[in-house]
């Protein structure tokens, strides 16, 4: 009973810490990125991990569009790697900030209906300041997706990669 009890103690202050780590690179994000990315990438917790680097990417948007864009990256690559789709619908809006493509790829690929929606609305959110015509346009794919039945959403889902599976379609 004791060594079971050390090992979740153990495990439990492995998480605490790796949280802090998390909550260390956004404080240290906007005044040493560089710092904050290592932080971020230091975590081993793949979920922790992602929206820690996602938060940096945010987090330097303004200031250092070059680098949110390659951290948003990174964040959609190893997203793919790992399907870490418990984040997934935290990871846009903060993805929305750096790379608003990116994060509208992402969140179509949220399976809950209601999570999609509110996450294309954080990102037509995003998308108001800079184009607010491709921000009405996700206004109203959130609005249609909030409002399906939770059946639906597979099939929301493969309407959604439908187009892309038909482009790679051409190439030999």
């Amino acid at each position: 009973m004791c060594g079971s009890w050390s090992a979740a103690s153990r495990v439990n202050a492995r998480l605490k810490s790796t949280a802090a780590l998390a909550q260390l690179s956004l404080a240290v994000a906007r005044t040493d990125p560089e710092r904050a990315t290592r932080l971020a990438e230091s975590i081993t917790d793949h979920g922790l991990k992602l929206l820690a680097l996602a938060n940096v990417a945010s987090a330097v948007a303004g200031s250092d569009p070059r680098r949110a864009a390659r951290l948003a990256h990174t964040v959609h690559w190893a997203w793919r790697k790992h399907q870490v789709s418990k984040v997934l619908p935290q990871l846009v809006p903060r993805i929305a900030r750096a790379d608003l493509d990116r994060a509208v790829s992402m969140a179509k690929k949220i399976i809950s209906s209601h999570e999609r929606g509110t996450a294309l609305t954080e990102v037509a959110a995003a998308a108001a300041p800079h184009d607010p015509q491709r921000a009405l346009h996700l206004a109203d794919l959130a609005e249609r997706t909030a409002s399906e039945r939770p059946g639906d959403s597979a099939a929301t889902v493969a309407q959604t990669l439908a187009p892309a599976r038909g482009r790679g379609s051409g190439r030999r």
